[in-house]
């Protein structure tokens, strides 16, 4: 759980991995940090968003879809959680990059 620190869980369904995705998204908020979850799917940022408001329901948590992403449209403040697909995350990065202020930072999960 220690901040900065990225991991890959790969464990069997049921194992616990939601649950140490949850204590590492956990750690980051009560540091005042914002969360990028990286799912590999469309299908999983929906169902991965959704499980994550009911986990933590003060919090402000969105749903990202590549399609979704144009020059211009992304958010305009980042959610606390903001749950993207690998290849939105690419191209959301990809946009911020050329504003003068950056505002996108990853904390890596890898479930």
């Amino acid at each position: 759980m220690e901040p900065g620190t990225s991991c890959a869980v790969g464990f069997p369904k049921g194992a616990g991995k939601s649950t140490t995705a949850q204590l590492k998204i956990h750690t980051a908020l009560l540091q005042d940090l914002k969360v990028v979850f990286l799912t590999p799917t469309h299908a999983l940022v929906d169902q991965t968003a959704r499980d994550l408001r009911v986990a933590f329901p003060n919090t402000r948590v969105e749903g990202q879809r590549a399609e979704d992403l144009e020059e211009g449209t992304l958010l305009k403040e980042l959610p606390d959680i903001l749950v993207i697909t690998p290849e939105a995350c690419l191209y959301a990065s990809h946009i911020e990059s050329r504003r003068s202020e950056s505002r996108l930072s990853v904390l890596r999960i890898g479930l």
